[in-house]
């Protein structure tokens, strides 16, 4: 089946539409958009296919996107802000802003070992209610009290969806506003940026549906921390509908956006921090 491939994509950028195009024709993609910025200015913003599963609606210039890890980027950047205005340093101890996270011997671990998947706080090792992750409290808390899966420092062992949690509280005890709240604020409505960290019900129906992949990644080896990880049944947010997982602010797994407004605002670390004339960082 042929499908139509609507947006921007000037000729120098030929090999892009080939590509994107060869996605949906080798049964890649459902739907899919891809945009690309040089210096905040949107140069290739090419869609195709649909958002829903039943190939009812198609994928469009509203369609938004569950970003999933990507949102650790975005993530990073709100902490990387407040390191560029002074408020918090990467090798600052998280308990210096966090002070219950000093339980279990993590007294020592900074904030660059948190947000570079080195303290050891993969997942929850002990069987855990997976609805934990929609209560950020308890969530936060949880963390706060467990001790590292593998020693601080000796490796970077991927935390797929703690890391949201991580990045969010050390934000929260520093700016006193939430992550999705601090984005919206002061980025996404001043700049005009379709993006969210815990999207309103108002958004929803603009929503691409999910389909699951076919089969896990690989792992590599299987240790505590990846099982934590990845292979438990707690181990993602569950017990609770797609529009509470959409609602509720996770910063490491569930940002919605579309490709523009996400290439816009990461591009802008590739432009000396600056987007529209306005200094991000």
């Amino acid at each position: 089946m042929t499908i139509e491939i609507t947006g921007v994509c000037p000729d120098r950028f030929a090999a892009v539409r080939e590509v994107f195009t060869a996605n949906f024709e080798d049964g890649g993609e459902l739907g899919a958009r891809f945009a690309f910025a040089v210096d905040g200015e949107v140069v290739i913003d090419l869609m195709g296919g649909h958002a829903d599963r039943k190939r009812t609606v198609p994928f469009g210039p509203d369609t938004l996107t569950a970003l999933f890890s990507t949102t650790k980027a975005v993530a990073a950047l709100m902490v990387a802000r407040l390191v560029d205005e002074g408020r918090l340093a990467y090798d600052q101890p998280v308990a210096d802003v966090w002070p219950e996270f000093a339980q279990a011997g993590k007294q020592d671990i900074t904030v660059e070992q948190a947000l570079s998947h080195q303290a050891g706080l993969s997942g929850f090792p002990d069987e855990t209610d997976p609805a934990i992750w929609f209560d950020w409290d308890a969530t936060c808390a949880k963390l706060a009290a467990m001790a590292p899966l593998f020693p601080v420092g000796s490796a970077s062992g991927y935390h797929p969806v703690t890391y949201g949690y991580l990045a969010g509280e050390i934000f929260r005890r520093v700016d006193g506003r939430t992550m999705g709240t601090a984005l919206r604020e002061d980025l996404c409505v001043p700049l005009g940026l379709d993006l969210w960290i815990g999207l309103p019900d108002s958004e929803h129906d603009r929503c691409a549906e999910l389909m699951r992949p076919s089969a896990l990644p690989k792992f590599g080896e299987i240790n505590d921390a990846v099982k934590a990880a990845f292979l438990t049944p707690w181990a993602a947010p569950g017990g609770r509908g797609t529009a509470d997982w959409r609602r509720v602010e996770i910063p490491s797994a569930n940002g919605h956006a579309t490709a523009p407004a996400l290439a816009r605002l990461m591009g802008a670390l590739a432009c000396g921090g600056t987007l529209d004339g306005r200094s991000l960082i």
